[in-house]
């Protein structure tokens, strides 16, 4: 589709953000990764990790690696 084209072209950017704190609000206002339609946005920003300058980690090990649940 055009969109699709433009997007891929870099005309425009939609940029989405999820912060990893939203998978823990109670009811409807539950927002989680899966809750974003891949083909709207052109990039997601993530937060939270940690980074200590040298190295990005897990910051919220519950939410972010599968070996914690």
């Amino acid at each position: 589709s055009a969109s699709s084209k433009d997007r891929n072209n870099k005309k425009y950017r939609v940029v989405c953000y999820l912060g990893s704190w939203a998978a823990y609000r109670p009811g409807a206002g539950k927002f989680l990764l899966e809750h974003i339609a891949p083909f709207l946005c052109s990039n997601v920003i993530y937060g939270f990790d940690k980074f200590d300058g040298y190295k990005i980690d897990a910051y919220d090990l519950y939410m972010d690696l599968k070996d914690y649940w």
